[in-house]
């Protein structure tokens, strides 16, 4: 008998949603559809801020350069704070940061 039960459950459920089960997941409760968080693409990941596509800038050769600069920064700092966590990391990464811009 609870097997069933979970049976008509199941096809009540089918019934209700239409067949549509993509539909009943990304809708919220009370029919609202759901957006991907402000700041991501259409495939709902996020955007990275540093990439751009250099071959579209006005000059192409110094967006290079300083993207290059960009990740060697980025790899000073991630080789500085490595194996720290939580606030630590955070705390970390603002100090670095800070240094990184007294330096230019």
């Amino acid at each position: 008998m609870k097997y069933l039960n979970l049976v008509v459950l199941a096809l009540s459920a089918i019934l209700l949603t239409g067949g549509n089960f993509a539909a009943a997941q990304t809708s919220a409760p009370g029919g609202a559809q759901m957006t991907p968080p402000a700041g991501s693409d259409s495939s709902g990941s996020p955007r990275h801020r540093g990439e751009r596509d250099c071959s579209k800038a006005q000059d192409p050769a110094a967006c290079e350069a300083r993207a290059k600069a960009r990740e060697q920064r980025r790899q000073q700092m991630m080789q500085a704070c490595a194996g720290k966590q939580g606030d630590d990391l955070r705390s970390c990464m603002r100090a670095q940061r800070g240094a990184a811009s007294q330096k230019k």
